[in-house]
């Protein structure tokens, strides 16, 4: 068994919210604004994986800024799968190793963060597992709960077709880590 945690955006998931800010762009040279998106999902003792899953708001074309992950009350270093799937021949996806941090009164003693490279994805009308959407997987650990923190910014709709990626990104606050 596995214990999942599946949602679309702009929809708040089961455990978690998701906050949307206006940025004022006119979504082709700068975005319009952008998704915050927290979600927990709480492990049992089923074995099998955990995994969140978010499919993108089909009103725009987006983009993921980063991907932040955590778990709490781990006992190890733990390993993550994070995904950006557009289509079954677009996509990219990393493995990302987060220590055993031990900081009193975080609640959290894993965390991994993943900038990925720039991939720009457009949703259409579907259920909330089809393509598009990123996800993170691991092991479903009993007492224990993954944490999944996002940032996508929002772009028109046909963004990807009329404005140079260079020029899209140009307008974008990223940082510099792309494993």
């Amino acid at each position: 068994m596995s214990v999942t945690s599946a949602f679309e955006l702009p929809a708040q998931p089961t455990n978690g919210t998701v906050g949307l800010q206006p940025l004022g762009g006119n979504g082709f040279t700068a975005p319009h604004s952008v998704y915050s998106v927290f979600e927990q999902v709480t492990h049992d003792a089923s074995a099998g994986n955990a995994s969140i899953s978010c499919r993108f708001d089909p009103r725009y074309t987006q983009l993921v800024s980063y991907i932040g992950v955590g778990q709490t009350s781990g006992a190890a270093t733990v390993d993550y799968f994070l995904e950006i799937e557009c289509s079954d021949v677009d996509r990219i996806a990393v493995v990302k190793e987060a220590p055993l941090i031990s900081v009193v009164g975080l609640g959290i003693t894993n965390q991994a963060l993943w900038t990925p490279p720039a991939i720009l994805c457009s949703a259409g009308l579907g259920a909330v597992t089809d393509t598009p959407f990123f996800r993170v997987v691991t092991t479903n650990t009993d007492t224990e709960s993954t944490i999944l923190r996002a940032r996508v910014y929002n772009f028109d709709k046909r963004a990807r077709e009329l404005v140079p990626l260079p020029e899209l990104l140009g307008a974008l606050v990223r940082g510099t880590n792309t494993d």
